[in-house]
Formats: C-alpha cells, sequence, structure tokens
C-alpha cells in the first residue's frame, strides 16, 4: 500500500463529497500510482460505506484469526461514529421500523 500526503488529502476531497461518509473505501482504477496522486486517470469503480464488509478478510491465505480482528475492529470504529452522530442529536431508527426494512429487503 502506497500512502502519501497526497493521496490522503485526494481521498478526504472524494469522502467530503458524499454527505455522512465518515468511513468505507474506494474501489478505483487507475493508470500510475504517481497518476493517481495528481488525481489524473483514475476511475471510482465503487464506493463501500459502513455497511460493506472488510472483504479483504475472505482471501484463501488470510487467517481465520486475522479475519475475526479485523471484523471487530471495523465493528469498534461502526460503533465510535454511531456514538458521535447520537453525540450530534441523530436518532436510531425505532426497532420494529428497523426490523420491518431488513425483512423487506431481504425478500426482495
Amino acid at each position: 500500500m502506497r500512502i502519501s500526503p497526497e493521496l490522503t488529502i485526494l481521498l478526504k476531497q472524494w469522502s467530503d463529497q458524499l454527505p455522512g461518509f465518515y468511513y468505507g473505501w474506494f474501489d478505483i482504477k487507475f493508470k500510475s500510482w504517481e497518476a493517481i496522486q495528481k488525481g489524473e486517470d483514475f476511475k471510482i469503480i465503487e464506493v463501500n460505506g459502513v455497511n460493506s464488509e472488510p472483504t479483504h478478510t475472505y482471501q484463501p491465505a488470510y487467517s481465520i484469526l486475522k479475519a475475526y480482528r479485523d471484523i471487530f475492529h471495523h465493528m469498534e470504529i461502526i460503533y465510535e461514529i454511531s456514538e458521535m452522530n447520537s453525540a450530534l442529536g441523530y436518532k436510531t431508527a425505532p426497532l420494529k421500523k428497523f426490523v420491518s426494512g431488513i425483512i423487506r429487503v431481504a425478500t426482495l
């Protein structure tokens, strides 16, 4: 992984354009490291937010212990974001509405 100050600024600019995007990752295609760090010759293929799984944990060579560690870390970050949103006054969905939404999506 090649993280640089320029790439960090670029990723922040992208995420700042998505209201409520506090955590996630971008799947991108780019011509070269030099180009992406300048914000040139790239395509955003997909944006994965808080509901996305850390899919790197499914790689065959990835150990089950590392996978659990990463998934629990992911869940800790989600919890911290929810705590911050709660402090800002955002309300959680009532349980009945939440469950009915899950059932509706599952039956699509």
